[in-house]
């Protein structure tokens, strides 16, 4: 008789904003348009989603910053987000987990993607490939290099 136990849910750090559906993500990429997003699209249940989660986590400490972001969206629980996005949340999708870079509030890079016959690319979700794929170190520079410029209110004051 033996013993199955889950495996450990990740504990370690991240800097991650849990997006509500597609609407919950609309909002925050035009909350501000200056600010790049990476978006996982995830399920719970999908052993790939689950074992992506820690390095997904390790990037997003390593990486985030006020102007670049990091997002997940829980597709089983929001399925109108999958449905914009393009995205099967089948027991057999080879779409989980999908990441998406998204730069002035609209899509620029995705991962797995499909080609121009429109077949899946597969990809392996590993922190070296992320990183690679996305290109997160110039990101990174470029969004430190390039902080949000706070509106200021400046009040006219006349001299008397």
């Amino acid at each position: 008789c033996g013993l199955v136990l889950p495996e450990p849910t990740y504990k370690g750090p991240e800097n991650i904003t849990y997006l509500r559906g597609a609407q919950g993500l609309q909002d925050e990429l035009k909350a501000d348009t200056r600010v790049m997003w990476l978006v996982a699209f995830y399920t719970a249940w999908n052993p790939s989603c689950v074992n992506f989660a820690p390095t997904f986590s390790q990037l997003s400490a390593e990486y985030a910053l006020e102007n670049f972001k990091f997002g997940k969206v829980d597709i089983g629980r929001h399925p109108d987000a999958a449905a914009k996005y393009h995205i099967s949340d089948a027991s057999t999708s080879k779409q989980l987990p999908t990441l998406i870079l998204f730069r002035d509030g609209k899509e620029v890079e995705r991962r797995p993607f499909a080609d121009s016959k429109g077949k899946l690319v597969k990809f392996f979700f590993s922190y070296d490939n992320v990183k690679a794929a996305f290109d997160l170190n110039n990101i990174y520079k470029h969004c430190k290099n390039n902080p949000i410029k706070r509106k200021e209110n400046k009040k006219a004051v006349k001299a008397d």
